[in-house]
């Protein structure tokens, strides 16, 4: 399922569409971020963060409503 999404996120910016990625990956990004963070190996499953950053979307409710500091959210959302 993770390559499909990344397969069509792609092919919509490819045809310069505006793109809101709305998911629940039943991943936890605090624990991506953290192996990144301390230069761990990513597991294979937790990639699926690397990639949708690597394609500049990124967690507009991190972004919006600066939740560093609450307790843990499952869902990751996107949004260009």
């Amino acid at each position: 399922m993770n390559t499909h999404v990344i397969k069509q996120i792609k092919k919509a910016k490819s045809q310069k569409m505006e793109i809101i990625c709305c998911g629940d990956f039943n991943l936890q990004y605090r624990r991506f971020k953290k192996r990144q963070d301390n230069k761990q190996s990513i597991p294979k499953m937790l990639k699926i963060f690397q990639k949708l950053e690597d394609l500049n979307l990124w967690d507009v409710h991190k972004e919006t409503y600066d939740m560093d500091n609450t307790k843990e959210i499952m869902t990751y959302w996107c949004f260009i």
